[in-house]
C-alpha cells in the first residue's frame, strides 16, 4: 500500500506541473495576441514608439510562430518610418556645447546627445534645451519617415534688432490692395428667369412623354401586325406631345439666354453715365 502511494506522488507532481505549464502557455499566447492587436492600433494612431515596443515584445520566442513572424516584420517597418531629431546646441560665442540638457514635450532626454538621433512620434513637439542655467524652447513639426531632422539652438545669443524698414515711426500703413477691381455684377432679368423655368419644365415633359412613346412603340413592335389601331394612335399622340415639349423647351431656353446676354453690364452703364456731357453754366450778362 505504501509503495502504491509513493508511486502516485511523482505522477501527481507531473500532472500538476503539466497543468501549470499549460496554463502559463495559454496566458502567454493570450498576451502575445493582445500585444499583436494593440500594436496595430497604436501604429494607426501615429504612436510609433509605443507600437514598436509592443511589436518587439510579441516577437519573442515564447509567442506563436505566426504572431512572432508578423511582429518582427512590422517592427522593422515601424523602425524605418519613425522620425528622429538631432539636437545641436551652441553658446552665444558660437562654441559647440556638449553638456546641455534636452527635454521633448516635457520629458527628459539623455543629456549631451550631440549628433545622435532621438526617436519621436510624427507631429509637433516642443523641444527645450538648457545650457549654463539658460533655456530655449522651440516647436518642431516632423512627419512620418523624416529621419535625423537637425534642430540647432544657440543659447544666450541676443535677438538681432529689427531691420530699419521695420523701425519706422508712426502708425503702420494699411497694405495696398493690389487685387484687380471686380467688374460690376450682371443681374438676371425677370424674363430670363420665367423663360428658363418654362424651358426646364418643357424639357422634363419631353423626357416623360418621350419615354412613354418609346415604351408604347416597343409594345406595338411586339404585337405587330395584330395591334389595336387605337394603341397606335395613342402612341403617335404621345410622341407628338414629346416633340412639342422639346421645341418649347429649346425656344424658351434660347430666349432666356438672349435676354440675359442682351442686358447691359453694370460697369458699362456707369461708363455711359460718365460719358454724358455735363451742362455748362454760363453767367447771365444781361442787365
Amino acid at each position: 500500500m505504501r509503495r502504491w502511494l509513493h508511486s502516485l506522488v511523482p505522477l501527481a507532481a507531473t500532472l500538476a506541473w503539466a497543468e501549470v505549464s499549460a496554463a502559463q502557455s495559454a496566458a502567454e499566447k493570450e498576451l502575445c495576441s493582445s500585444q499583436h492587436a494593440e500594436s496595430q492600433k497604436l501604429r494607426r494612431a501615429g504612436e510609433l514608439i509605443a507600437a514598436k515596443k509592443l511589436l518587439l515584445a510579441c516577437a519573442r520566442e515564447s509567442c506563436p510562430a505566426v504572431i512572432r513572424r508578423e511582429c518582427g516584420d512590422w517592427a522593422q517597418e515601424v523602425e524605418a518610418v519613425t522620425p528622429s531629431l538631432v539636437i545641436d546646441a551652441a553658446r552665444a560665442d558660437g562654441s559647440v556645447a556638449s553638456d546641455f540638457e534636452i527635454r521633448i514635450d516635457g520629458r527628459d532626454v539623455a543629456s549631451g546627445r550631440v549628433g545622435l538621433p532621438i526617436a519621436v512620434d510624427p507631429g509637433t513637439h516642443e523641444v527645450e534645451v538648457k545650457l549654463d542655467g539658460k533655456s530655449q524652447k522651440r516647436r518642431v513639426l516632423v512627419t512620418q519617415g523624416e529621419r535625423e531632422r537637425r534642430v540647432r539652438f544657440r543659447i544666450g545669443a541676443e535677438v538681432p534688432p529689427a531691420p530699419r524698414s521695420e523701425r519706422r515711426s508712426g502708425p503702420p500703413r494699411e497694405p495696398r490692395n493690389t487685387a484687380p477691381q471686380a467688374r460690376g455684377a450682371r443681374g438676371i432679368p425677370s424674363a430670363s428667369i420665367v423663360l428658363g423655368a418654362v424651358g426646364v419644365v418643357a424639357l422634363g415633359s419631353f423626357g416623360y412623354f418621350g419615354y412613354r412613346a418609346k415604351t408604347r412603340a416597343d409594345e406595338l413592335d411586339a404585337c405587330s401586325p395584330r395591334c389595336d389601331r387605337g394603341e397606335a394612335d395613342a402612341m403617335r399622340q404621345t410622341a407628338l406631345v414629346a416633340d412639342v415639349s422639346l421645341g418649347i423647351g429649346v425656344v424658351a431656353l434660347g430666349l432666356a439666354t438672349y435676354f440675359w446676354a442682351a442686358q447691359p453690364h453694370a460697369s458699362e452703364s456707369a461708363r455711359s453715365a460718365r460719358r454724358m456731357p455735363k451742362p455748362r453754366l454760363e453767367p447771365d450778362l444781361r442787365f
